[in-house]
């Protein structure tokens, strides 16, 4: 039988020549790195506004303080919003006294089969794929927007039939969206949209945070 190194030694390629050089790989552990920094810096300001709409709740009703949450999710595709998803709702339930699993609701086309994939921890989350209402949206206090910036034109697809939820904050976690384009598709004023300034300069690329605001 042939061994795996007789075979090898046969091949007319040489395999040390496939691996990263030592500046690629620099390049690539400075974009994981980047990525990371990236759904750290959504989340960490997803849970600050939050906090912030908590502290407004507090003074407004005092009798029920805690924000009724929703994570809107357009994209068909899980791979582009269902990592981050978890990682919001994660944030949420561990931050102290901030809200509890009964006050948080997903809203995805795979609602049905999002639901099956997420850890026991968030069993008790409500799960909306179907909804007829039309005051949905104006039932949460927080409504935080997850998807890419290519499918977030579904955004208001998905909230179309939707009437009364100006009071409804909504964060959106779309880079490269602006703050007017966001206002536009959801058809409301009460959008923020998270600081992507974090890291300017890594990897030698300049983002301008201001263009996102004033276009």
């Amino acid at each position: 039988m042939t061994t795996l190194d007789t075979l090898c030694s046969n091949l007319n390629f040489n395999y040390e020549s496939l691996l990263l050089s030592s500046s690629d790989k620099k390049e690539y552990a400075d974009a994981r790195m980047a990525f990371h920094h990236s759904i750290e810096s959504i989340r960490n300001q997803a849970l600050f506004s939050v906090i912030l709409m908590r502290q407004l709740l507090a003074k407004l009703r005092p009798e029920n303080a805690d924000p009724n949450i929703a994570l809107l999710l357009p994209d068909i595709f899980p791979e582009s919003s269902e990592s981050l998803c978890s990682v919001i709702l994660e944030a949420l339930l561990r931050a102290p006294g901030l809200t509890r699993a009964q006050h948080i609701s997903v809203l995805s086309r795979r609602g049905e089969k999002l639901h099956d994939k997420l850890p026991k921890a968030f069993e008790h989350i409500k799960m909306h794929w179907d909804w007829s209402s039309t005051q949905l949206l104006s039932s949460f206090d927080v409504v935080i927007v997850v998807c890419s910036a290519m499918h977030f034109p579904l955004t208001q697809e998905l909230i179309l039939n939707q009437i009364s939820y100006s009071k409804t904050l909504f964060f959106v976690t779309t880079n490269g969206v602006t703050i007017n384009r966001a206002k536009n598709m959801i058809k409301s004023s009460a959008v923020v949209i998270p600081c992507f300034d974090y890291q300017s300069e890594l990897l030698g690329h300049r983002f301008d945070q201001q263009s996102q605001y004033t276009h």
